[in-house]
């Protein structure tokens, strides 16, 4: 069989929706299952019910391996959440979201420019690193219990395969890689009061992980920023990618970290992508808030909000980073510009506006940080889909604006898989 006519199963578990999709060749996508999810509250914590997403993806799997030859199967998630494997093979608990507010006070206590310059990673609340500090400070285990670390994709594909390893893009969001991306940092690790031992093997896009039901579980990038941008073609000095999904990421490839104090000032940081490669990028709430506007609010639909948001009005400039709670969305941007009530269509037309000279504010950094003059955006993702966003960002960079593969992190996938003799 060429490499052309074989089948692959691509499955890419966003932090809002997951997706299960059948790769022919380079270009052919098909979505056979889709399902929303969120965090789930449990006591006071909000966690991932990872079991259920596991069967509902695996039930996915089979019903596809019964019709289908497929070649290999691969995996990508969102970033810096993770799960433990106790000694017994078992799930630990359940994996705590990273929109829990438990890291909230371990951030305030670290020096978060000496973490950046050891690590390139920029130091944001939401960082695995302060999440495992928070685990040490709250008993939920100690250093000396025999657990494994995996992040999420890693823990789906160990469901899979009973194989136990973290691949490298993204293992680079924890914060604990040494600045050559190829290797955990023990000294990073002890410094948060964890051992190395807890951190399985790295691997890397195109490697084997394991088998199930005789078919290649392959790394893929297995952070789903990295995957969408493996997928984006001609990004040359003056091009910016955007990744666009709960979050919007943006930023420029680069071939070794660019780990500076401007840099840090300005709030980038350096992920890795495909063959090592430099993401040197910012991450911005993104959809997220649209999302949750339309959960909370009954009858409301996205199709809605594009055909109204002309002629909404602009409420103000928001502090999008800080409307992160996975609930009351309405509140926090009603308590941010110090409103007691407003009509939703404005909400949605202030976040995007907001949203839209925060992108032209990175740009600048980008430009400045990296010496570089940006003219073009090649952009995939949930953006591509709001109009009034595109055509926005279109009269700001007459240069251009690429759509991307839009299928974005599963067209990264299907790059690995095809790529693989």
């Amino acid at each position: 069989m060429s490499k052309s006519d074989r089948k692959h199963i691509a499955i890419d578990f966003g932090s809002s929706s997951a997706r299960v999709m059948l790769i022919e060749g380079d270009s052919s996508f098909e979505e056979l299952y889709r399902f929303e999810h969120s965090p789930v509250l449990i006591g006071s914590t909000y966690r991932w019910d990872v079991k259920t997403l596991f069967l509902k993806v695996k039930n996915a799997i089979d019903k596809i391996l019964e019709k289908q030859i497929v070649s290999s199967i691969g995996i990508c998630s969102w970033g810096v959440d993770y799960g433990l494997i106790s000694s017994d093979g078992k799930l630990f608990d359940l994996p705590i979201s990273y929109r829990d507010l438990r890291t909230e006070k371990t951030i305030k206590g670290s020096n978060l420019k000496e973490t950046f310059l050891r690590s390139a990673i920029y130091p944001l609340k939401i960082n695995t690193n302060y999440q495992l500090m928070a685990d040490i400070r709250d008993g939920r285990y100690s250093r000396d219990d025999s657990l494994k670390f995996v992040m999420m994709a890693d823990l789906f594909a160990y469901y899979l395969t009973g194989n136990i390893f973290v691949e490298q893009t993204n293992a680079s969001t924890t914060g604990l890689l040494s600045l050559t991306g190829k290797s955990w940092d023990a000294n990073l690790i002890e410094d948060i009061g964890l051992k190395k031992e807890m951190f399985p093997e790295l691997i890397f896009p195109g490697d084997l992980i394991g088998k199930y039901k005789n078919v290649d579980v392959v790394a893929v990038c297995s952070h789903d920023t990295a995957s969408a941008i493996y997928a984006m073609e001609d990004l040359d000095d003056e091009t910016v990618f955007i990744s666009s999904g709960s979050w919007v990421l943006i930023g420029i490839v680069l071939k070794k970290p660019l780990v500076t104090e401007a840099v840090f000032n300005s709030k980038f940081t350096n992920e890795r992508g495909y063959n090592n490669s430099v993401l040197l990028l910012n991450n911005m709430n993104g959809l997220f808030v649209i999302q949750r506007l339309v959960a909370e609010s009954e009858g409301l639909t996205y199709k809605e909000i594009d055909s109204k948001i002309i002629s909404a009005k602009n409420l103000g400039q928001l502090n999008l980073m800080t409307l992160d709670k996975p609930r009351d969305m309405k509140a926090q941007i009603l308590n941010q510009l110090k409103l007691k009530d407003a009509c939703l269509f404005d909400l949605a037309r202030t976040f995007y506006d907001s949203l839209i000279k925060e992108i032209q504010d990175k740009i600048a950094l980008i430009e400045n940080i990296s010496d570089r003059k940006i003219t073009k955006i090649t952009l995939t993702g949930g953006l591509s889909k709001v109009p009034y966003v595109m055509e926005r960002l279109q009269k700001l960079y007459p240069g251009g604006i690429k759509i991307s593969a839009k299928e974005g992190a599963i067209a990264g996938i299907a790059r690995v898989l095809n790529g693989r003799r």
